[in-house]
């Protein structure tokens, strides 16, 4: 038999009203996501553009049956927080959600919003660790834009999708984009709508290479000969890395400009080296990167006899300078390619004592390290993506290692996962933030855990 549940209230959840009036709130707190919280006969109404403390005239966007959203209007009581936004696309692109908010606000409610998280597993020895910070502005090294062309119409956009929409956002400038790729934008906007395959154009990168600028174009069929002159031609003249990316599943890349070039891409920690492919994870701030492996290695308290266990490896960002203060390293990590590539970089920089392997570490049961039990590992970091490291840290008394350090980009995940590992006998021993992404909600973390 048939259930039909439309009309029974049960069930059915009607879909939320749009609305455009405005009203004066008061905000009292700050959410996750960067927006204030304010409280409207006790329901919570989410208003983007509004700080902790203020009063604002709003706009209202939608009543849900949980929760409303608005967005200010008018700010009629400022927050002590609260600087001039100094972007013209403020509000329209979806990059940046905290520009109105100084950088020691931003800072202050990231550290908020982790200690929140990670409350049930702080005792009175835990220590609250410095927070690693970058310059507020010109600090990002990579970043993907969206296209959208219609050769028939001419309309042609290249730059960021709008908060919560696949509408693209034209952008000649980002201020926070290091300024060899910020240079970048207009010469691009400028070149790639007369390309000929501009309808086989997916999306492009903007990746520094080497203190360089360099570009990543997708393209879902190879370019015909024109259109790789004119790719080359812009690279001669904005001195700039030009490679293309074809295929599906599985991807080929071309470098276009330097003809002799690699298609690969590279950054410096100290005196090591690290290549990359234009589809591999790598941070995009490099002044928070380098503070972040330095303090991790610091935490671990690494010797010449430690032997170290480096779980979700990438290109060896953790690896290779660990490799200079202990015995060996092993990374390990769920994507060939990235493991090629760290066992390359090992093999250029003459890096005998780090070894790198292929295994999905999401596998039920943690049975993807079964081949690593036989070796002792007396120090493990772990640096999963935002799903955590849940199948690893619940088989954490394989190895029984004396120091953990969690590099997290999801501090609800570090909490869950936090608290399998002191259920398996450790402690919670030191922990602080690290701001990533400046002008964003987003936040990392990074904590120790010290067995007992």
């Amino acid at each position: 038999m048939s259930r039909n549940f439309s009309n029974n209230p049960r069930f059915f959840k009607p879909k939320a009203k749009k609305v455009t009036k405005a009203s004066v709130l008061a905000i009292d707190s700050i959410g996750s996501d960067g927006r204030g919280v304010a409280r409207v006969d006790g329901k919570v109404c989410f208003v983007a553009g509004a700080l902790p403390g203020e009063t604002v005239k709003a706009r209202w966007l939608r009543h849900g049956g949980r929760f409303d959203e608005a967005v200010v209007q008018e700010v009629i009581e400022p927050a002590e927080g609260r600087v001039t936004v100094n972007c013209q696309y403020a509000g329209q692109c979806g990059g940046c959600s905290l520009l109105h908010a100084s950088a020691q606000t931003q800072l202050q409610f990231k550290n908020e919003s982790l200690n929140n998280q990670l409350r049930q597993l702080i005792d009175e020895d835990t220590e609250l660790l410095a927070p690693l910070q970058s310059a507020t502005f010109g600090y990002r090294s990579r970043a993907r834009l969206a296209i959208f062309a219609d050769p028939k119409s001419q309309v042609f956009k290249l730059g960021m999708r709008q908060q919560g929409s696949k509408n693209i956002v034209n952008i000649d400038s980002c201020s926070v984009l290091v300024p060899v790729l910020d240079k970048l934008l207009q010469p691009l906007a400028a070149v790639l709508p007369r390309l000929k395959a501009v309808k086989q154009l997916g999306h492009v990168e903007l990746i520094e290479d080497g203190g360089q600028a360099g570009v990543a174009i997708r393209v879902t069929r190879s370019l015909v000969n024109a259109d790789k002159k004119a790719l080359i031609k812009f690279g001669e003249q904005n001195d700039c890395k030009v490679v293309t990316i074809e295929g599906g599943e599985e991807t080929v890349s071309h470098c276009l400009y330097p003809v002799d070039g690699e298609a690969s891409f590279s950054y410096q920690l100290g005196d090591i080296d690290l290549h990359f492919g234009a589809g591999d994870f790598t941070q995009v701030n490099q002044q928070v990167n380098t503070a972040m492996v330095e303090q991790a290695l610091g935490l671990l308290a690494l010797n010449k006899q430690d032997h170290l266990l480096d779980l979700y490896c990438g290109v060896g960002n953790f690896s290779l300078p660990a490799s200079q203060q202990v015995a060996t390293v092993t990374g390990v990590e769920g994507v060939q390619s990235m493991v090629d590539k760290a066992s390359h970089n090992a093999a250029v920089n003459h890096i005998d004592n780090a070894f790198f392997a292929c295994s999905d570490l999401a596998v039920e049961g943690g049975s993807a390290l079964d081949w690593t039990r036989r070796a002792k590992f007396t120090k493990m970091l772990l640096d999963p993506s935002r799903e955590g490291a849940q199948q690893i840290v619940e088989r954490l008394d394989r190895y029984q290692p004396e120091r953990v350090v969690y590099v997290s980009c999801n501090p609800a995940t570090l909490a869950r996962d936090g608290e399998a590992i002191i259920n398996q006998g450790y402690r919670l021993a030191s922990y602080g933030c690290m701001d990533m992404f400046p002008n964003t909600s987003h936040s990392e973390a990074m904590a120790l855990f010290i067995r007992q």
